[in-house]
């Protein structure tokens, strides 16, 4: 698979929109470029505002990695988050109306039911909050963080409704009796076991406890 991706930044000696292919090395891509000015101060996989920094050039090509930027030293800064200093800037820079500094807390408290109340899943980290920080929080990772850990236990909890279903209705005889096959046959009546038990999170030895050969039909 292939995808364009473009390759800029003031580092880069040439930089353009390349085809690669996906897995391909961010160093291959520089090289085609004409390969980098000098040493890069951060590599950035996305744009300057919602961009993943990457540890080396050693990284790969994804499907959805839209640019590589390669920054200078002296166009990166290092600096210490401080605790919110309540000035409101990240909430009049938020395009989707949200309340970055309360959201932040909340997920540094392990709130996340709160943060999920507060319609964190409609961040859709621009980075604008970020940037306008003051205190230089990261509210994109604070953000980002809680949205995979709430969309985790939605689908935990998806899965756990679905088994829930499963369990009720299953057994095996009914599962026997469904499939049409002999039941004299040891051999089915382990396989139906253990295909409930794959199914209810069990052994088969506890599925043939639940369900005794009298059970079973004919």
């Amino acid at each position: 698979t292939e995808r364009i991706v473009t390759v800029t930044g003031a580092m880069v000696k040439a930089p353009k929109n390349v085809r690669a292919r996906v897995g391909a090395a961010l160093s291959d891509l520089v090289a085609f470029c004409g390969g980098l000015a000098g040493e890069p101060g951060k590599i950035l996989c996305g744009g300057p505002m919602m961009g993943l920094a990457q540890g080396s050039l050693d990284a790969a090509l994804t499907k959805t990695t839209s640019g590589v930027v390669i920054l200078p030293r002296h166009a990166v800064r290092q600096f210490s988050s401080m605790p919110c200093i309540s000035c409101g800037r990240c909430v009049a820079a938020c395009p989707m109306r949200l309340m970055p500094n309360l959201l932040s807390e909340m997920i540094e408290a392990e709130d996340l039911d709160g943060a999920e109340g507060c319609q964190v899943m409609d961040c859709m980290e621009c980075g604008a909050c970020a940037y306008e920080c003051p205190a230089h929080r990261p509210l994109v990772q604070h953000m980002r963080r809680a949205k995979a850990e709430i969309a985790k236990q939605r689908r935990r909890q998806a899965a756990a409704e679905a088994l829930g279903k499963v369990r009720s209705l299953a057994s095996v005889p009914s599962l026997i009796r469904a499939l049409d096959i002999p039941t004299e046959d040891q051999y089915v009546r382990g396989a139906a076991a253990t295909s409930l038990a794959l199914i209810g999170g069990e052994s088969a030895e506890e599925a043939l406890q639940r369900h005794p050969s009298e059970e079973l039909p004919g």
